[in-house]
This record gives structure tokens, C-alpha cells and sequence, in this order.
């Protein structure tokens, strides 16, 4: 017997959204059609050939719909089916964890790092106004409210408990080990000076323990310790980020503080308060809760620290640098049945033992730690088959076209059809390319495989047979119909994804400078705005992090020559011992404004003339040439991109602050180029002798140089006057050159002018940070030395200072000290007082070298065997800084605050 039913009986269409309902969209454009029909050329029958015209348009557009309505995995997904997230968008760990701020998240780094350690105490040290903290530190007043005479230092005191008694040397090395942990950790001018681990008192608990008939004595025993040592420290309880996201309070702890790697601890607060008493009937409530146990009577503690006196007690008392270790009394501490002390085995029962194993195996999660990132199917929506194809074939529009035979009238007129429709063609293939479009729209960053991205993309149009007949230079025209004011809309996008992470494209737009040799503030601001982007995920959890002291990279000091970065592996293949290599610790660091003194002081520490003749010897003006980021005129966006993305060992080697500071100016891509300016001036030989016979109000232009007109695409002017130079870049005033003491402009202050900016363009962020804190503690001066030097200590305590070279004009400008005020305001913790100085090329010859050491010989002992510092010079150098600090504010330069 057959069914009646056919399949379209089975089949259920439902409602189209109207995007992709072909009748929906041709009744509205026939609505619109009858607005303006004048009854002169169609009765709208479907033989009508302007009807077919539209008919076939709406078919276009409905395909559009169609795939603007594809989901936005799939709009989203590569060729492979996978979305790409890295520079486009940030996991939820990525926006919003971070490094530790509060005392709970040092806390959870500490106890995710160590699984010894269950409990971590941090207390804020405060000091007298005139009292250095390492002269005199008192912990943070319990009281409400503290005396006025005491403030913040910004140095923290780190109390550490750990489960188990540990030797000395595993002490030390815990300690050590938390230390250089913790360095890496700390926020902008705070400090981890004090570190200690939690001393044991121990005493015995006496008492009875009434059990029920069925309960094992041993496991009792066993849980009856465990709870009490759970009591005075807690286990670590783990669960996995699935766990704690089905849980709306635990998803809100778990994304509320820093990235952990072993484990997700939940409620924190039993391993970050200490017991300063510990009562009986505290824990009688915990033995009871355990099962198999009827009654508690007569808890006591006693003390055996004292042999003399022992005496029972009810309370006791533990000091802030000890933690109890309670253990039951194998003779007063009894377990009793049915009135008779039990006699506890040594070991467990089988049984006992295999429920235990099982218990714990069961405790394991497996659930895993992170969730999946989502994923899509690709749907190539940038793929557009022309309108023109699907015309009935007598209009000709399609790849058949008119037969050879027909007249040029003939021809004519199917060309003027398909160059109407191209028009149409035009529009819907540009909507399919921009849905295509939309990752890269979204993406971060400012180039793509080399090529700047548009803010609007153009579709193909190689499926309309004949284009070429029809459009001369088609690709000239794709490439130019949206041109106009791109960097603009490009702004407005990349204001939205700046929304999209908690930014301000406004405040932007009162901090970005133009940078030299950008061609308008409107690109400074494009390419500026991706960048910050791109560095989103790193900067954003590493918010307010200062640099770790101990593993950042050495700072060169600035001159032109070094000892190459690969000299190791040049001399041991040329025969040299590693007592050699070693001998040149001491200037591996240092620079030289010649060859001939880099040499000596390669002779002089290793004793050996040989090595200095076979050492390879790195230029910096070298490294100049090979950075130049401007190809006639205009930014090298995609080069640069490339260098201005962050490593995480920057967020080692400086300050969150300081990256996004150099970010937001462009300092270090301003300093290069001056100094690439600068050093093809002293590269002419005409402009050398120009400059050794120039006299006041002379000017000096590459234009009119035959070595120097065309090679970079730049105009490059100097003007001369009695006392300095003034060099401009394409007519705008780029720096303004002094010579030291008497003397007159020459190459020798070019080349250190060169030295100097090299440095701040690759050695740091664009500025000299610098934390007080860090300097005040590393110099070990006492309290009557700190005011033999005229230093108040005070003005170390949450205190950060920055150096600008004034000779540059970009760092002279007033909008550039507004915007530098904008950038401390928003950026810089509020609890930090920054005081920003403008220091001349005199001031920085003397003041660079001295903190280039100071901040090498902060590294431990370790590294600084590495960087040829010893480390007891680190006192030297940090008096000598304070100093110069102190003294800074009487310097011609003048200082802003």
C-alpha cells in the first residue's frame, strides 16, 4: 500500500527573513518603481524587460542576504574552518585577568607557584616621614585609624606557612625562590624587601574523644589530625576554570586577579589570615564534624617548648612570626568506646587503607582548565557571480554574448545594457568583498602581508564576460574608489574596537602627536591606535607592572662602537679560552666613540693584544641604516608594526607604563629618525665641510648636496648661529644641537647626539623611568646619611621620576608636555607622584652611564657576573643617582613637575 503523501508534504519551508525572500524585496522595489512612474513605457507585466532587469537585481540582493545572515563564526573562519584570534580578538583570560595588585593576588601566585607554602601574609610597610625604610621599617598600625606621622613606603613585608618544618638551607632557598618570583610581579615603585617563613610552636592537645561502636580508630585518629592541621592551615582546594564558571560568584574570582598555571584556588582567605589565638572550642567543633565521632570532653593545649611549668591551657596565643603545630598527646589525648580507652593501631586496616586510596583518587578533577574557543565553516561570502550571467540568453549579457553576425547597432546596444548593470554589478560584488571583509576590519593591525588595510574593500568583477571592453583600467578604479578619506573611517573603526577593550578613542585624540615624516595626524593616529591594539593583550594584564630588577636585560651605555653581540662564538672558534671570554665581562656592556679606544679597553681587562685585534666590533650607525623606517617621505607601516609589537620579555625589561608611554608618543620611532637624519648629515661630505667653515645665519640643504639630493626622498636643513645648530626635515623644525662648554658645532657632537638618541630608541621606551623606591633601597644609606645628602627620604616612597632629552623638539613642544600630562593622568597609578625633568645632551653625557650601571648591578649575583658588575658597586652607583637627582631642579634645562 502506497502513501498518499508526496514529499512535499515532509518538506517545511517556514518564513524567509525578508533579507532572502525574493517576493518580499521585488514587492518593495515595485513600490518604489510606482513612486516615479510617469505611465509612459510599462504596464509591469513580467515580459517586460526593465521587470527582468529587476528581477534579476533582487535575485542578487537576495543572495546578499543570504549570506549576511550566515552566523559570525562563520563569517569569521579561514579556509581551514578556524577563526583567527591573535591581533583580531582576546580570549576572556586575555581581557580579563591580570598581574597581582591586591595582598589575595600575591597570595594566589605564591600558593599556585609553591605547593609547600599554604599560607602567605603580606603587610604594608609604613615608616616615620624622615626614617629610610631600611633604617627603620614598622608594619602597617591594626588600629583604625594610624598616626599621622606615618605614610605608605610602597615596600611590602611577605610572612610565609608552610606545612611541613623545613631544614634551614630548603628555607633559604624558598625564600630566595618567592623572592626572584615576586620581583617579577610587583607593581610600579613597590617593593618585596621583607621575606620570612612563619616559625613552628608547638604544642600538644590533650582530651577524650568518645567514638561510636562502628568507627575505625585509626582513620578517626588520622582525620582527627587532619582537621586540626586543616584548622591552623588550610589544604589548597583545586578545581578547574570549568568549575568555577558554573558557578556565577566562583567565574567572578576566578577572572578577578592573575593568570595561574598548577591550580584555581577558590576562597583565598583561609591561607591569607593568620591565627593569633587558637581556642579549644574551636576545635572541638572541627572533631566533631568528623564522622564516627559521639562527644569531645576536656580539650587542653600544653606547651613543651619550656620544660619547667607545663600548664594546661584553653587559649593559645600565637605570635605574628609563628604558626602552631598541635599534635594529639599519644598518651593524653585518648579515644574511647563504650566508656574504654581504645588502643590506636600503627598502621590501618586493609580495608581502611583502600578506601582511603579510593578517596583520594576521586578527588582528582579532570575536568579540563580552559573552555574551547569557538569555531565556524567557511563560506567564502567575498565570492560574487555577476547578475549579467542570469539573463535569458537574447539579451546577451551572458558568456554566450551576440553571435559574430551581429551589427555594430546590435552591439552597441548590448553593451550599453551590460554597462548599466555593471553599475549594479558594482555595488552588490563591493557588499559581498566587505562581508569577506569584515575579519580584517576587525583585525588590530594596520597592515596585511605588507599592504595597508582599507577601511572598505572592493569586490571582483572577472565574472561579467567582457569587463575589459567595458572598463579600460579596472584595477586602477578598485583600488581608487574608496581612497578617499580611508585613514578616517579607519579611525572611527579602530575608535570601536578601542571601545571594545575599555578605551577611549577620544582620549586618543588629545595624546597622539604627529610624528615626523607621517603624512598626516590623521595616519599618526591610525597607525598609533593599532599599535596599542596589537599590544592590548599584554599591556592589559600586566597593567600596573614595574620591571623585574632582577632578570632584565643590560642596558648598553651609548657611544658608537661595543663588542659584538656574537663575539663568543667568533673567539672560541679562533681558539680563545673561556678565561678569555670571561675577562670581558667588565666592557661587554660599555660603548666607545672610536674603534682605536674600544680596542685598548679590550687590551687593557684581558691582557691580551691578540683578542682586541680578533673581537668582532659592532656599529650603531649601522644598525641606523638598517632601521631606517621611511620610504620617500611617507611611514613604513608594515616594517614598523613588526618593531613596536611587544615580547613578553619587554614587560621584564621595562615598566607597563614606559611601553605604553613610548606607544602613544612614538619616542623611540621620533628618536631613530632624528638620528638617521643627523647621521646622513654627517655622512655628506659636502656637509662636513659646509659645517667646519659656517658662520651664524648660514643654512645648509640637502637639496643643494649632490651626495645627499635623492637618497632618502627626505629634505633635510640646518641652520647655523653663533652657539648651536638647528636641523629641519621637510621644513619642520626637527632638533637643536649645543655644543659642550665653549666649543662650536662639529661631527664629533652630531655623532653624540646620534649616540644619544640610538640609546633612547633602543635601549628603553623613549624616557629614563625611574622608581625611587628602588634607588633609595639599593643605596643602603642610613638615616643620618640621608640627610648629610639633602635627601628626604619621603620623596622615595611611591615616587617615579622621567628624563627627557630637550634638545628634541617633538619632546620641547607644548602639545607633546600636555599630552605626556594626559598619558601620567591615565595611565600611571593614582597613587604614584611622577615628576617629569627635560635635561640637556651636557646633563645626559654624565647621568646615562651612571644609571646604565646602577640598573646592571641590580640583577642578582648571577647575572651580574654576566654583566660584569660587581655587586657591591650597585651602593656606588645609586648614591651617585640620588645625587644627581636631588640636584636636578637647579639645571639650566629647568624641571616640570
Amino acid at each position: 500500500m502506497t502513501s498518499e503523501n508526496t514529499i512535499a508534504d515532509f518538506i517545511q519551508i517556514g518564513d524567509l527573513p525578508i533579507t532572502s525572500d525574493f517576493s518580499y524585496q521585488k514587492a518593495k522595489a515595485m513600490e518604489e518603481i510606482k513612486r516615479y512612474f510617469d505611465g509612459s513605457w510599462s504596464n509591469f507585466n513580467e515580459s517586460d524587460p526593465g521587470i527582468t532587469v529587476l528581477e534579476q537585481l533582487v535575485y542578487g540582493l537576495t543572495e546578499l542576504g543570504y549570506c549576511n545572515d550566515f552566523s559570525v563564526e562563520d563569517i569569521l573562519s579561514n579556509r581551514n574552518n578556524e577563526i583567527e584570534f591573535e591581533d583580531q580578538f582576546l580570549t576572556p583570560e586575555q581581557a580579563l585577568l591580570t598581574n597581582p595588585v591586591t595582598d589575595h593576588d600575591v597570595a594566589k601566585v605564591i600558593l599556585d607557584a609553591f605547593p609547600m607554602i599554604g599560607g602567605v601574609y603580606v603587610d604594608c610597610l609604613t615608616t616615620n616621614e624622615d626614617i629610610p625604610p631600611d633604617h627603620k621599617m614598622e608594619r602597617k598600625a591594626e588600629a583604625d585609624t594610624e598616626p599621622s606621622n606615618y605614610q605608605y613606603t610602597g615596600s611590602y613585608s611577605i610572612s610565609l606557612a608552610t606545612y611541613q618544618d623545613l631544614p634551614l638551607s630548603q628555607r633559604l632557598l624558598l625564600l630566595g625562590d618567592v623572592s626572584v618570583l615576586l620581583a617579577g610581579q610587583r607593581n610600579i615603585a613597590t617593593l618585596f624587601s621583607q621575606f620570612n617563613i612563619l616559625q613552628p610552636k608547638s604544642v600538644t592537645l590533650h582530651g577524650e574523644v568518645l567514638l561510636d561502636a562502628a568507627s575505625d580508630p585509626y582513620q578517626v585518629r588520622e582525620a582527627l589530625q587532619q582537621a586540626i592541621n586543616n584548622f591552623v592551615l588550610p589544604a589548597i582546594s583545586e578545581s578547574s576554570q570549568a568549575e568555577n564558571l558554573a558557578e556565577e560568584e566562583q567565574s567572578q574570582a576566578f577572572y578577578d586577579g592573575p593568570l595561574l598555571e598548577n591550580n584555581w584556588s577558590g576562597d583565598i582567605a583561609p591561607h591569607t589570615t593568620q591565627h593569633k589565638q587558637i581556642r579549644c572550642s574551636d576545635l572541638a567543633v572541627c572533631i566533631m564534624s568528623i564522622k564516627g565521632v559521639l562527644a569531645v570532653n576536656n580539650l587542653a593545649f600544653v606547651s613543651h617548648q619550656e620544660q619547667k611549668d607545663e600548664q594546661a591551657i584553653t587559649v593559645l596565643d600565637v605570635g605574628r612570626a609563628e604558626i602552631a603545630r598541635i599534635k594529639l598527646d599519644p598518651e593524653a589525648f585518648q579515644l574511647l568506646k563504650n566508656g574504654s580507652v581504645v588502643q590506636v593501631p600503627e598502621h590501618p586496616s586493609v580495608e581502611g587503607y583502600v578506601q582511603r586510596t579510593l578517596h583520594d583518587v576521586q578527588a582528582v578533577s579532570s575536568v579540563a582548565v580552559t573552555e574551547e574557543v569557538p569555531a565556524g565553516k567557511y563560506r567564502n561570502p567575498g565570492e560574487y557571480y555577476s547578475v549579467q550571467n542570469t539573463f535569458p540568453q537574447q539579451y546577451a549579457t551572458g558568456p554566450n554574448g551576440l553571435p559574430a553576425s551581429a551589427s555594430p547597432y546590435r552591439v552597441a546596444q548590448m553593451r550599453q545594457l551590460k554597462g548599466y548593470l555593471t553599475l549594479c554589478d558594482r555595488l552588490i560584488a563591493d557588499q559581498f568583498a566587505q562581508l569577506a571583509h569584515i575579519p580584517k576590519l576587525l583585525s588590530f593591525r594596520m597592515s596585511d602581508n605588507g599592504e595597508n588595510i582599507p577601511a572598505y574593500a572592493t569586490g571582483s568583477l572577472d565574472s561579467i564576460s567582457g569587463i575589459d571592453d567595458l572598463i579600460q583600467d579596472r584595477e586602477v578604479l578598485s583600488a581608487d574608489l574608496y581612497a578617499d578619506n580611508d585613514d578616517f573611517f579607519r579611525n572611527r573603526n579602530l575608535d570601536h574596537l578601542l571601545a571594545r577593550h575599555g578605551e577611549n578613542g577620544a582620549d586618543f585624540a588629545r595624546i597622539v602627536p604627529a610624528i615626523a615624516g607621517l603624512q598626516s595626524e590623521e595616519r599618526t593616529s591610525v597607525f598609533i591606535k593599532s599599535i596599542w591594539l596589537q599590544n592590548s593583550a599584554l599591556l592589559g594584564y600586566h597593567r600596573n607592572r614595574g620591571f623585574n630588577y632582577l632578570t632584565a636585560k643590560p642596558l648598553i651605555k651609548p657611544g658608537r662602537y661595543r663588542v659584538a653581540r656574537q663575539y663568543a662564538e667568533h673567539l672560541l672558534s679562533d681558539g680563545a679560552s673561556a678565561s678569555d671570554l670571561y675577562s670581558l665581562l667588565p666592557i661587554l656592556h660599555d660603548a666607545y666613540p672610536s674603534r682605536e679606544n674600544l680596542k685598548k679597553a679590550i687590551a687593557v681587562v684581558s691582557e691580551n693584544s691578540d683578542i682586541a685585534q680578533k673581537i668582532d666590533i659592532d656599529d650603531n650607525n649601522e644598525e641606523l641604516i638598517g632601521f631606517y623606517p621611511f620610504v620617500n617621505g611617507q611611514l613604513d607601516a608594515a616594517r614598523l608594526e613588526c618593531r613596536e609589537k611587544l615580547a613578553p620579555a619587554d614587560i621584564d625589561n621595562f615598566s607597563a607604563f614606559e611601553c605604553r608611554l613610548n606607544i602613544l608618543t612614538g619616542l623611540c620611532i621620533q628618536y631613530q629618525l632624528v638620528a638617521g637624519v643627523l647621521l646622513e648629515l654627517i655622512a655628506s661630505e659636502e656637509f662636513l665641510s659646509w659645517i667646519k667653515v659656517a658662520t651664524s645665519g648660514e643654512v645648509f640643504d640637502s637639496s643643494q648636496a649632490d651626495d645627499l639630493a635623492g637618497n632618502s626622498g627626505l629634505n633635510i636643513r640646518v641652520e647655523a648661529s653663533d652657539s648651536h645648530h638647528i636641523v629641519y626635515l621637510s621644513e619642520r623644525k626637527l632638533v637643536t644641537l649645543c655644543p659642550v662648554g665653549s666649543g662650536s658645532p662639529d661631527k664629533h657632537l652630531y655623532q653624540s647626539h646620534i649616540d644619544q638618541l640610538h640609546w633612547f630608541g633602543t635601549q628603553c621606551k623613549g624616557s629614563v623611568f625611574i622608581e625611587m623606591i628602588l634607588l633609595l633601597k639599593s643605596s643602603s644609606m642610613t638615616a643620618d646619611e640621608v640627610k648629610e645628602s639633602g635627601i628626604k627620604a619621603s620623596d622615595c616612597f611611591l615616587n617615579t621620576r622621567l628624563l627627557f632629552p630637550e634638545y628634541l623638539e617633538q619632546v620641547n613642544s607644548p602639545d607633546f608636555r600636555h599630552s605626556l600630562k594626559s598619558i601620567t593622568n591615565l595611565y600611571l597609578p593614582a597613587n604614584i607622584n611622577n615628576q617629569i625633568h627635560f635635561v640637556s645632551h651636557e646633563y645626559l653625557i654624565e647621568f646615562l652611564p651612571d644609571f646604565c650601571n646602577w640598573r646592571n648591578s641590580l640583577v642578582e649575583i648571577k647575572t651580574a657576573q654576566a654583566t660584569g658588575v660587581k655587586k657591591q658597586d650597585t651602593v656606588i652607583y645609586a648614591r651617585k643617582l640620588l645625587e644627581r637627582l636631588s640636584n636636578i631642579s637647579a639645571l639650566e634645562s629647568g624641571s616640570a613637575t
